[in-house]
């Protein structure tokens, strides 16, 4: 029984220390050393060599310590909850001049739109004929709208396209509390939709890259009389979801070179482009923020069914935020009428494969073969 109760004080005792490097990665300075302590409670030969004293604790004295040091972590996130999602007003600062370089980058001339919302103020950049059929664009998770530079330039010598930050992520949205955001699929909806009144949209093309489109799967799925259709890249939801979000959330907690250039090779794959284009904003968001985003779950084939709008899914073979190619395009297959395409491409493909993606997103949503 000792020696099972010493490997379990280890177990803990490690995974305490893990996730107090966490919490100090994503600024908090003041409950790490708290968990620490608590690590410090599981394992005695740990609490000796941090206070340099052989002090015997009875085992409900450490209950009793474990309980108030936890109650003390909680505290701390109550009596002083965070107002930003970024680290620092410096990290946004460096974060917006990057998105405004970007935006040199928009291949037509567009305008930035601020929509008040219950949870703040979002940014959308509109593009393209003032009377041309409008599309969303909703982005991938740790870009922003200004992603979609490869994108609307085809779009735009048809479409109208209203390009949204995403909301909790790192953007030009202005949020009234950071974790307020949507987080039901009915809550999605209701908040794309409130959004796209605002914009005097009736009813639009919707397409969304990775939690982007598990975005617009839920904004499809409650209120598909405002979606006319629906265009999914790398879409979450339809594959290793939580894996995805074990791997963002250790990538948030150790913001050091080696961790990021693995989690940004692991996101985006090996192409040059994406690593000159994406790198530096990405590197920048993992070390400067605890973003607190939409965070996406897996579809069932059930919910999938009750999607009532014409679908056309890309799904990437090398996509490893996604995971197996086959079995998310045979998810995304449960869509009724849809159709799933499986390009040589990572989790950006429309970026990655902009030459290729783009004239197909067009037919699609011109209602062409």
């Amino acid at each position: 029984m000792g020696i099972i109760l010493l490997i379990g004080s280890w177990i803990i005792t490690i995974l305490l220390i893990f996730i107090s490097l966490m919490i100090l990665g994503m600024g908090g300075w003041l409950q790490a050393p708290l968990m620490l302590s608590m690590a410090a409670l599981f394992f005695p030969p740990l609490f000796a060599f941090l206070t340099g004293k052989g002090i015997h604790i009875a085992w409900w004295q450490r209950g009793i310590a474990v309980v108030l040091i936890y109650t003390l972590i909680m505290l701390s996130f109550i009596l002083n909850p965070a107002v930003s999602i970024y680290k620092s007003p410096a990290y946004r600062t460096k974060l917006l001049q990057i998105y405004d370089e970007k935006l040199t980058q928009w291949p037509t001339p567009y305008e930035s739109r601020f929509i008040d919302t219950k949870y703040g103020k979002v940014h959308v950049i509109v593009s393209g004929p003032e009377k041309g059929y409008p599309v969303m664009l909703i982005n991938a998770s740790g870009l922003a709208g200004w992603s979609w530079i490869y994108n609307v330039g085809d779009l735009n010598k048809t479409y109208r396209t209203y390009a949204i930050d995403n909301i909790g992520e790192a953007g030009k949205n202005e949020l009234l509390k950071p974790k307020q955001i949507p987080h039901t699929g009915e809550e999605i909806a209701e908040y794309y939709t409130d959004i796209s009144h605002k914009l005097g949209i009736e009813k639009s093309h919707v397409i969304g890259a990775s939690i982007g489109g598990f975005i617009a799967t839920n904004y499809a799925m409650y209120a598909p009389e405002r979606v006319d259709r629906l265009v999914l890249l790398g879409s979450m939801g339809y594959g290793s979801t939580p894996a995805t979000i074990a791997t963002m959330i250790i990538a948030q907690g150790f913001p050091i070179k080696p961790v990021q250039d693995a989690t940004f090779r692991w996101a985006f794959g090996d192409s040059p482009v994406l690593a000159e284009d994406f790198g530096p904003w990405f590197r920048l968001v993992m070390k400067g923020m605890v973003p607190t985003p939409i965070m996406p779950r897996s579809f069932s084939e059930e919910e999938l069914k009750k999607v009532t709008v014409p679908t056309l899914s890309f799904v990437g073979s090398k996509d490893a935020v996604v995971g197996k190619a086959e079995n998310a395009a045979a998810l995304a297959g449960s869509i009724p009428g849809s159709e799933v395409l499986i390009v040589n491409s990572g989790h950006l493909m429309g970026a990655e494969l902009a030459n290729e993606v783009n004239p197909k997103i067009t037919a699609f949503l011109a209602g062409k073969p």
